[in-house]
């Protein structure tokens, strides 16, 4: 006879369990794990003394392992009399302390509080087969809430599948509580030849308070463990851990990654839990058949520094470095900052074995190549860091450019795409003794689409006499603000004023890019209350610089009648902003960009002659050459934009 049952809705069936346990005898049957691989949880957050209920218990040799390690005040309930019959006959003279009930967990017989701890070892799972059972799963998560203690612990050991996720989220939701989930090890369940891995879920009953809601936390890597601000951030986390386990099983047998896919992971160090050390991509050639490569898989460690350059920062140029670098699959690795880096050989020692799980299919070699560039794992020299609040830490650092050039780059977290970037010039002072001063070159926009958007503004100038102001939602860094406010101001605009709602990029812009002492700062510690006081239809221009898009209605009601509104935005939401611009403007036009695209909306088209352009591209130059200011780069989008708006480039949105 078969143990396994016909159809998953049988598990949660209870003429199923008798007919079980009755075949199979005081042969123990232990889901997800026995005492070794569960005891480091189970010893975390149950203790000797705790009275103990073990909810669903079967004949898992669970209570019996805890017994004889001290843990004696053991009650242990199922809803099958044969398990409760055998059980009380295997331990009533060994395990005299311990109990066995008959009892259904949906109704339990205990009074409110009677309990410190709860253990559920797949009995979750068991009753709820499918969301049809969900009414009878709840019942029980109710019943055993009521009935451990305050600060008591409910710990729940599952597969987290998709529909006992959001039943355990939606019955603790509305309780005072701490809602944690740990990633155990992987289980002897298998789908597809695939071990499903195994979590814990911990929940704390807290006394309620005023104010006080679910604490929503996640333990899913050694020792690191995350708060998040709602149930759909944590839903979002555990179901990316499963990704990664699923994927990194795919990657091992055979998975051809699609093209353009190129799956990232952050692995940490114990002893710094909050800041990732690696973050990999996993990328495969573009030549699709396998069978070409000699040379199977490889890693290549992205010097630091060099992190938000093309080659690496992209999947374009990750892709071209996987096809030129001859192997069938190239992990791309980057090393975090907040880390010190000893050399190849440390990295090497704390990655090989990690490394080997994403090695393709056929990956003969025990060990793998490590590649970089000449200079090895480079140096990153980080010259200024502060902390926000919001976003995490703000790291400026310098790192070397094309020709030995400098480039200061600004990055928030672990991100290694920047919030601003501009090139640095060495200038000596007099007294050849000192120390060079490094000064930032102000003329020049590294970011390409920095350039487009100064380059659209000068364009303000054809809608007809100098407009009264402009104004830019987001500091960022200040590298636009202050462009515009040197070379742009006088010529298009009479004034450049900028609205900064983060007191720490404010600080990052005024001592690290030589914010313009020309520009106008309007600072404080809400966006919406700053533009809220600013005058309707004030500003010939105003330009939305890589803020919220929910200040895009208020930043509207800002642009002056035949005044131009402009918009850097990515590709997810392209749609929603085009359609507020052809709201509210007769003219809607966009241009796309690798890095996304910019929108600008007026209420006449921007047709220039050829005249007026040449009055403004003069006026421009003029004034780089006169600060001593290279011109050649924004010479250069000048014309490529003019281009692009006589040949209609600019697609009418």
């Amino acid at each position: 006879m078969s143990l396994l049952p016909k159809n998953l809705a049988q598990f949660a069936d209870k003429d199923y369990w008798e007919g079980f346990f009755k075949t199979r005898g005081d042969k123990a049957f232990d889901w997800y794990g026995e005492y070794p691989q569960l005891s480091t949880i189970v010893h975390k957050y149950v203790k000797a003394h705790d009275k103990i209920l073990m909810v669903g218990c079967g004949n898992s040799k669970l209570s019996e392992d805890l017994y004889d390690l001290s843990y004696h005040n053991i009650v242990n309930i199922d809803i099958s009399e044969q398990v409760i019959k055998q059980m009380n006959q295997k331990n009533a003279q060994l395990r005299p302390k311990m109990t066995y009930t008959r009892m259904d967990a949906t109704q339990m017989e205990f009074g409110d509080c009677s309990f410190k701890s709860a253990i559920d070892k797949g009995t979750l799972d068991a009753l709820l087969p499918d969301l049809e059972h969900k009414s009878l799963s709840l019942s029980m998560l109710d019943e055993v809430w009521r009935v451990i203690n305050f600060f008591g612990t409910y710990m729940i050991i599952s597969l987290a599948q998709d529909h006992v996720l959001t039943t355990l989220i939606d019955a603790f939701k509305d309780r005072v509580c701490i809602f944690r989930v740990h990633k155990l090890s992987e289980s002897d369940e298998e789908t597809d030849g695939f071990k499903m891995p195994v979590f814990a879920f911990i929940i704390t009953k807290l006394k309620a308070m005023s104010g006080m809601t679910t604490i929503w936390e996640t333990a899913l890597q050694e020792d690191k463990c995350n708060r998040h601000t709602s149930s759909e951030e944590l839903l979002s986390a555990v179901k990316e851990c499963q990704y990664y386990q699923i994927l990194r099983h795919k990657l091992s047998h055979g998975y051809k990654l699609e093209k353009g896919n190129q799956p990232s992971f952050e692995f940490y160090t114990p002893g710094l839990p909050e800041i990732p050390r690696y973050t990999m991509w996993v990328v495969d050639s573009s030549t699709n058949d396998s069978a070409k490569f000699d040379k199977k898989y490889s890693v290549f460690i992205v010097p630091q520094g060099k992190e938000a350059e093309q080659p690496f920062a992209s999947k374009e140029g990750r892709t071209d470095l996987a096809d030129s670098s001859g192997y069938q699959r190239l992990l791309v690795v980057s090393l975090d900052r907040g880390h010190v880096y000893h050399g190849l050989d440390e990295i090497k020692a704390e990655l090989s074995l990690q490394v080997m799980q994403f090695a393709p299919a056929g990956t003969k070699e025990k060990t793998v190549l490590f590649l970089s560039l000449p200079e090895g794992i480079g140096v990153r020299d980080i010259v200024f860091q502060t902390q926000n609040s919001l976003s995490g830490d703000i790291y400026v650092e310098d790192v070397s450019g094309e020709d030995n050039s400098l480039v200061r780059h600004t990055f928030i977290g672990s991100s290694n795409e920047p919030v601003g970037s501009a090139r640095v010039i060495t200038k000596k002072g007099k007294n050849k003794k000192k120390r060079s001063v490094k000064l930032i070159v102000k003329a020049e926009l590294v970011s390409s689409m920095e350039r487009i958007i100064a380059a659209v503004a000068c364009h303000c100038a054809l809608l007809g006499p100098c407009l009264p102001s402009l104004l830019i939602v987001g500091l960022k860094c200040g590298t636009l603000a202050t462009f515009i406010a040197e070379y742009i101001r006088g010529i298009a605009f009479q004034g450049v004023s900028c609205v900064e709602a983060d007191s720490s990029m404010v600080s990052v812009a005024q001592q690290c890019y030589s914010l313009s002492q020309n520009l106008s700062l309007i600072s404080g510690s809400s966006y919406n209350e700053l533009l809220k006081g600013l005058e309707e239809k004030s500003y010939g221009c105003v330009i939305l610089n890589g803020v919220s898009l929910d200040l895009l209605d208020q930043s509207l009601r800002l642009v002056k009648e035949d005044g131009l509104f402009l918009v850097s935005t990515d590709s997810v939401n392209c749609a929603t902003v085009r359609s507020k611009l052809k709201g509210t403007f007769n003219l809607c036009q966009k241009l796309d960009l690798p890095e996304g695209s910019i929108l600008f909306g007026c209420d006449r088209e921007l047709k220039p002659s050829e005249q007026m352009f040449t009055e403004i591209t003069a006026k421009v130059k003029e004034k780089l050459r006169s600060r001593d200011a290279s011109s050649g780069d924004f010479a250069e989008v000048l014309s490529i934009l003019e281009s692009e708006l006589n040949l209609m480039k600019f697609s009418t949105a």
